[in-house]
């Protein structure tokens, strides 16, 4: 019985195109194994920078007009189109371990997003939005593993992982973290 279940549930899988998190597990430690360190974020930030350093370079590019203050003003935030036209708002905010940026949160959502905007919801995000990470890092594609918490989308090549998952009809949250200074945990 248990080997037919185990059948079913390996062609569930492979119908809804979703890998399993044993295969996250393996890519993951594959990628670590390989040594190469992707410190590089987005417009200019990286992972290990210290928090004045992290201040000081957004204080920069938001007086060159590239950024401006986020949501509540608790994050940093960055506009750009999704290729079609449709602008989207990028929030982040890195994790300070040890003074320094190993790990930002993030949120991805269209700028124009009202509930009544049927085409300006999540869902329809995250079905462009890992092909623009895609083309901003190059690499690994994006992952999709379907777990208890629901669909993540995950992308890891060498150090660097893009968790990203649907948070509501509005924003995908994004982490973007180094996989050397946090151990492996897939909140699947």
């Amino acid at each position: 019985m248990k080997l037919i279940n185990c059948i079913v549930l390996t062609i569930l899988i492979a119908l809804l195109g979703c890998k399993s998190d044993t295969d996250l597990v393996a890519l993951a430690q594959r990628e670590l194994k390989s040594g190469v360190i992707n410190d590089s974020l987005f417009l200019g930030l990286r992972f290990g920078m210290e928090r004045k350093e992290f201040f000081d370079h957004c204080w920069k590019i938001n007086r060159q007009g590239i950024v401006t203050h986020g949501t509540e003003n608790m994050s940093v935030m960055y506009v750009f189109e999704d290729g079609s036209n449709k602008k989207i708002a990028f929030n982040f905010y890195p994790e300070f371990q040890n003074n320094k940026t190993n790990k930002y949160k993030c949120s991805f959502g269209y700028y124009a997003w009202a509930p009544w905007n049927k085409d300006l919801q999540s869902d329809d995000l995250i079905k462009v939005l890992p092909t623009i990470l895609e083309r901003w890092y190059g690499g690994n594609s994006f992952i999709k593993v379907k777990g208890s918490k629901g669909i993540h989308y995950y992308k890891i090549d060498g150090n660097r992982q893009i968790d990203l998952h649907i948070k509501d009809d509005r924003l995908i949250v994004a982490y973007f973290t180094d996989l050397t200074k946090y151990p492996l945990n897939f909140d699947i």
